[in-house]
């Protein structure tokens, strides 16, 4: 899944990595070159793409699949986050529902469009992330089915947004899925360069963190993950979803560990139910044992093991058959569409009401220790300063590769 390759064979999975590993090998030294573009719209208007440089192609993705826009009914990142905004102002909503766009203090173009849910005197709140990778474009529509629910203001809903409130961020990784509305590239993953590399935003966060090409620099070194960070620390949530597909799975911490945290017994207790109304073939586990890879410096431990959120948990919302393409792979088709949108928005009310029944708003999180407590590799003065030296063998790119 993390590569994603062309076939299921075993002896082409192989071969096909080798090869893209001499390529990343051969095109190592220019992975820091910046793109020279035009510059590009606000991210919430229509337009082209900040950037079509070389560098940000994969050579890999390109190789298993052909351009192509997503199909109706997906919306585009646009489109979404323009829904979210006419929700909040057309009057309607039967609960109470803001949206805001949340800036950056180091980067001052680095913003996120955030929605809240619920009325700010709940004592219970829930962070809610989704589209981080941007290819899994099916997480944001869940995020928006669940919030279109919201304003339909039925009793559950009503009872539910006003004990628990839910801060929601729909499109994590905007540009990078501007990309995918494109068409330029359906297996775009990353964020595009916006100055700060091209980073994997599910690997730019503290617990575990590993340097690598596709990791940041250092931890929180995009502008993205400092955000996230920040919401959590102003809102104090009792429960984080992380939204992913490519997968079916309910995990929880550790991205880059077998084991699972002391909280498990409490966190299961919860996703067994989830996993009962609306996933019944997930696996429940830590994040490493399920997916069978390490995650280093993945949000999710972060708000586990930092944060000290104790119901973090990350969902992997559908997995499909094509392994030659990645819209079809990680995105319903359109006759899966109604059903995967429908079961997920419902598992997340189904979550919701377990937080509002059954979690105190003070439980936090028995393993929330400091990344010196965690024994966390020590990023080094020179990374944490953005130089990283040396490019990686061929082997040893290979080995990421097939890790």
């Amino acid at each position: 899944r993390s590569s994603f390759l062309c076939t299921r064979n075993f002896r082409c999975r192989i071969m096909w990595k080798f090869a893209a590993a001499l390529v990343a090998a051969a095109l190592m030294p220019c992975r820091g070159q910046q793109c020279l573009t035009a510059a590009s719209p606000p991210p919430d208007e229509e337009g082209p793409l900040s950037s079509s440089c070389l560098m940000q192609k994969s050579f890999l993705h390109s190789a298993v699949t052909l351009p192509g826009k997503l199909p109706k009914p997906y919306r585009s990142a646009v489109a979404i986050l323009k829904r979210f905004k006419e929700l909040s102002a057309n009057g309607n909503c039967k609960v109470p529902f803001s949206t805001r766009w949340v800036h950056d203090q180091t980067k001052k173009d680095g913003r996120l469009f955030v929605a809240a849910l619920g009325s700010s005197n709940a004592t219970k709140r829930v962070l809610i992330v989704a589209n981080e990778h941007a290819r899994e474009a099916i997480t944001a529509e869940v995020a928006l089915r669940f919030a279109e629910w919201s304003c339909h203001g039925s009793e559950e809903a009503v009872r539910l947004f006003s004990e628990v409130r839910f801060t929601v961020v729909p499109v994590a990784n905007l540009a990078g899925r501007r990309v995918i509305d494109s068409g330029e590239d359906p297996c775009q993953r990353a964020t595009v360069d916006e100055g700060e590399g091209i980073v994997d935003l599910n690997r730019n966060m503290d617990v575990d963190f590993k340097l690598a090409s596709d990791h940041g620099t250092a931890p929180f070194s995009t502008y993205q993950a400092r955000i996230l960070r920040s919401l959590a620390e102003s809102e104090r949530p009792v429960a984080y979803v992380d939204l992913h597909s490519g997968a079916r799975s309910l995990m929880v911490s550790w991205g880059a560990r077998e084991a699972t945290s002391k909280d498990f017994p409490d966190q299961r207790r919860l996703l067994e139910v989830v996993k009962k109304a609306h996933c019944p073939d997930c696996a429940i586990g830590s994040n490493m044992k399920v997916i069978g890879y390490q995650n280093p410096g993945e949000i999710l431990d972060h708000m586990y093991a930092v944060q000290g959120i104790k119901y973090s948990t990350l969902w992997e919302v559908y997995e499909g058959d094509d392994t030659n393409s990645c819209s079809s792979y990680f995105n319903p088709p359109v006759a899966l569409f109604e059903k995967t949108v429908e079961d997920w928005s419902g598992a997340l009310r189904a979550f919701g009401r377990l937080v509002r029944e059954t979690v105190e708003s003070d439980e936090r999180s028995s393993e929330s220790w400091t990344q010196r407590a965690l024994g966390l590799s020590q990023v080094t003065e020179e990374s944490a300063r953005g130089h990283v030296t040396g490019a990686k063998s061929p082997g040893a790119v290979l080995k990421d590769f097939l890790t």
